[in-house]
């Protein structure tokens, strides 16, 4: 298993050990744009916080964060949530803005792990000219109380 992603160049694992990857691994994935995601102090190890770097429209400074749930089954990985909250600029706290919405997240992903077994030494490597994929189904759920002046 990757240990330690700053002095791992490539991942020479299966896709299905990747994606397999203990839940004590996941928090040294890169993650995309500046985001952060870390486990939550205090609660189950399959919890965790996604920050996703400031986003600006007109005059506000939004960052959400996120508390999601992370469950690995055989063929799959499950990220669910239902809990996010809007920090940033101070018209956030003015108009109550994480009262004003409720939030639910759901992403599953499942991949095709191609792998050629070789006939000399009978282990499974990976090949270069596999056809490995990862599908993801998701959907976010937004219900929302807009504030002036966003009606």
């Amino acid at each position: 298993p990757v240990t330690d992603t700053s002095t791992t160049d490539k991942y020479t694992g299966t896709l299905t050990e990747y994606m397999t990857l203990p839940l004590e691994q996941y928090v040294l994935v890169p993650m995309p744009l500046n985001s952060t995601l870390s486990r939550l102090p205090g609660e189950a190890i399959s919890e965790f916080e996604l920050k996703v770097p400031p986003i600006h429209f007109l005059w506000l400074e939004v960052e959400p964060v996120v508390e999601a749930k992370v469950a690995l089954e055989q063929h799959r990985v499950i990220i669910s949530s239902q809990k996010c909250r809007l920090i940033g600029s101070s018209f956030l706290t003015k108009v109550k803005m994480n009262e004003r919405f409720d939030f639910r997240a759901k992403a599953e992903l499942t991949w095709n792990d191609t792998v050629n077994i070789s006939s000399h030494n009978h282990s499974i490597i990976g090949s270069a000219f596999t056809q490995n994929s990862i599908s993801v189904q998701s959907f976010i759920e937004v219900d929302a109380d807009r504030p002036m002046p966003f009606k």
